[in-house]
């Protein structure tokens, strides 16, 4: 029978597969596809963590933000060498808030259609079909080599990465 722990292990090492394509995918010049990487790192980083402390990870996309407040709560979790938390925190909730799923939970519960990582979708202010390259903010913002967000993302993606033994025993 498999406890909630038995995903950590898992979880982690695919954060790590999608870090590397990350990684690859910033030095290519694609933010868009850098963006969702990145949610998917944080998405599995965070299940890892919950199934550390023996919490079953959730089958949603919004437990990112859940990574951030365990790392809010624990011991030094904030002071990450190198890592402007601040910046790289709310980036990370902002690509939570782009993940599709999230996206057409917002809308179903009367919310705006906001732009999304991975499909198209329609502007409601212009009825214009719109798409992640080109409108999704942070993408923009990744593409913006005077930005640091996209490095920031990185950082923080490596930093857990290697300190999360550390993090979550």
């Amino acid at each position: 029978m498999t406890t909630p722990r038995d995903w950590a292990g898992p979880f982690l090492e695919q954060a790590r597969e999608d870090l590397r394509a990350a990684e690859a995918t910033y030095s290519s010049n694609s933010p868009s596809t850098f963006c969702m990487l990145m949610q998917m790192i944080f998405e599995k980083l965070a299940k890892a963590a919950l199934a550390r402390k023996n919490i079953q990870p959730p089958k949603s996309h919004q437990v990112a933000s859940r990574l951030l407040l365990l790392l809010e709560r624990t011991p030094s979790g904030t002071v990450l060498p190198g890592v402007s938390t601040t910046l790289a925190f709310a980036a990370v909730r902002d690509l939570e808030n782009a993940q599709p799923a999230v996206v057409n939970q917002i809308v179903k519960n009367g919310g705006a259609q906001y732009p999304q990582l991975e499909y198209p979708w329609k502007n409601p202010n212009t009825n214009f079909v719109e798409w992640p390259a080109k409108h999704l903010p942070i993408a923009r913002r990744v593409a913006d080599p005077r930005d640091p967000v996209g490095p920031q993302l990185l950082k923080l993606a490596r930093t857990l990465e290697a300190r999360f033994n550390i993090l979550f025993p």
